[in-house]
């Protein structure tokens, strides 16, 4: 997208920007990182491709955010942009262009169903993990206008939770996943990151909340594994390999991956993981990967197995 004055974002920025067609953006940012700035960039390029097919949906998890973060940045940056707009307020409705107008319908979910009734071409959803997936749910099937049918989603990570499982755990085809850092935002005072740094206080928020990484459960997931690369299809098939286990004796989180492993081929295939937070020792968490491993065999040799034999 072309603007005018002086451009704001870096080149993970343009990158995303660049990212067309159907399906979803997750864009994990840090603080202070762009990434509202940029949402409002994608909703203004896919307006400007697509907006007569209909409006796009913007969200927040709650109405304070809509009206004091979502709809300011929108008004900031179109102003930044000498872009045109209009606003209608109760109705949290803008109105973008002069002569190829569109629409944006900004909406809070903090109730499942508050999108009920929208159709649209696509959707930028701020903070997605702070929102409720029986919200969030509704919200993306709202993207049914048109060829266009794009969705970005913008925020800090926050862990594992429910949103997470919903929409990263096992990402669909069409789904990209980028991370930009806060110092991959040129326009911040040169002084932030330290300052921040400072007050964040341990490697791991610092990470998460400056770089992006999520790091709050099982270890930390880099910003350079790709599902799509890393990620690959079993070379071992189920069910017939012999069971192997590795062990990563953490402080917090114990964390043990079960695999399945052709020593003829020398190949390995991770089928399981079993994670636990605190409040045990290595011989209870054991006992849970025996367990595991118990069904494992049941569901895929189709043979029960005692946990003293596993």
């Amino acid at each position: 997208m072309t603007v005018r004055g002086v451009a704001q974002f870096g080149e993970r920025h343009l990158a995303v920007l660049a990212d067309r067609g159907p399906g979803i953006r997750v864009v994990s940012g840090g603080y202070g990182s762009g990434k509202t700035s940029l949402g409002v960039a994608f909703c203004v390029d896919l307006g400007l491709r697509a907006g007569h097919d209909g409006p796009i949906l913007c969200t927040e998890p709650s109405y304070p955010m809509v009206r004091d973060v979502m709809e300011r940045s929108i008004i900031e940056n179109c102003d930044r942009w000498s872009i045109p707009w209009r606003h209608w307020k109760q109705s949290h409705i803008f109105e973008i262009g002069r002569t190829k107008k569109f629409e944006l319908w900004c909406r809070s979910l903090d109730r499942p169903r508050s999108t009920e009734g929208i159709n649209a071409i696509g959707a930028w959803i701020d903070e997605w993990e702070l929102c409720d997936p029986e919200a969030l749910v509704p919200a993306m099937s709202r993207v049914r206008v048109g060829e266009a049918l794009e969705l970005m989603l913008t925020g800090t990570p926050e862990g594992y939770g429910p949103a997470y499982d919903l929409i990263l755990a096992k990402p669909s085809p069409t789904t990209r996943a980028y991370v930009i850092r806060t110092t991959d935002n040129p326009f911040l005072p040169a002084s932030y990151v330290d300052e921040s740094k400072a007050r964040l206080g341990t490697a791991e928020a610092i990470s998460e909340k400056l770089e992006g990484v999520r790091t709050a459960r099982g270890g930390r997931v880099y910003g350079r594994f790709d599902r799509r690369v890393h990620a690959a299809a079993p070379i071992v098939k189920p069910g017939s390999g012999r069971i192997m286990i590795g062990c990563d004796f953490n402080v917090r989180f114990m964390h043990w991956i079960v695999c399945e492993v052709d020593e003829d081929r020398r190949g390995a295939h991770v089928v399981g993981e079993v994670i636990k937070e605190g409040g045990t020792t290595t011989d209870e968490h054991a006992e849970r990967v025996a367990d595991w491993i118990a069904r494992y065999i049941e569901r895929t040799r189709g043979r029960q197995i005692g946990r003293a034999h596993v």
